[in-house]
């Protein structure tokens, strides 16, 4: 009798350990689907990028969520793909300091920046508000007005708040071409500024602000 209870409890223990082992198999079977769901994903649309996953994440750095490093310091280009939630619906805004004659905020979201001149600025007061893209400036193009010129580019602001860095002088007008709204943003980095990594897009000179975690000493701006 003592033998074959001996028997049952190694075979209940293999029993067990079997089922461990599958689940475990299971489980690295769907997080492999989900990885490959999100890399086909990235590769259609572009890397997803988020302030608030960047911030979260206490690292400088940034990954996507399928897990690629994205959005280098070294000239390295990122596409990144639109974020319609914010499009669609509305950007939240924090503030971002003030320049230039102009206050700045950027989406805590998608790391648009908004630019307004000081003397025009309805927001000043608020720690944070929504505001909705003008869509009129989206689809038929940004009447724009010179704000500095700054690392090699030539700063526009449009006076709904979008803001350009290009190369050409003397812009009055900036469209979005059709590649970037079909294909999203192609990035590369600027510079450091009030806690942000700045890019901006190589064919459309849209720029984006990314967080960065002041605590951490290689990510302090310069």
């Amino acid at each position: 009798m003592q033998k074959c209870a001996s028997i049952l409890r190694i075979e209940r223990k293999d029993a067990s350990v079997d089922s461990r082992g599958q689940q475990a198999v299971d489980a690295g079977v769907v997080s492999s689907f989900f990885h490959l769901l999100a890399s086909l994903s990235c590769l259609v649309l572009g890397h997803y990028a988020d302030n608030q996953v960047f911030f979260q994440a206490k690292s400088c750095a940034r990954k996507c969520q399928c897990g690629e490093r994205q959005l280098r310091e070294d000239g390295t280009i990122t596409r990144v793909r639109h974020n319609v939630p914010c499009f669609l619906s509305h950007h939240t805004y924090v503030g971002a300091g003030q320049r230039d004659d102009h206050h700045e905020y950027v989406c805590v979201r998608c790391g648009h920046p908004l630019l307004l001149q000081a003397s025009d600025a309805p927001f000043v007061a608020e720690s944070s508000f929504d505001k909705k893209a003008r869509y009129r400036c989206s689809f038929f193009g940004h009447r724009v007005h010179h704000v500095i010129d700054r690392d090699d580019l030539v700063e526009y602001a449009c006076d709904c708040g979008h803001t350009f860095l290009k190369q050409r002088r003397g812009m009055t007008k900036v469209t979005h071409p059709m590649i970037c709204v079909l294909a999203g943003h192609f990035i590369r980095f600027v510079t450091h500024r009030r806690g942000y990594a700045e890019f901006v897009c190589r064919r459309c000179g849209h720029p984006f602000c990314f967080a960065e975690d002041l605590t951490i000493p290689s990510c302090r701006s310069g």
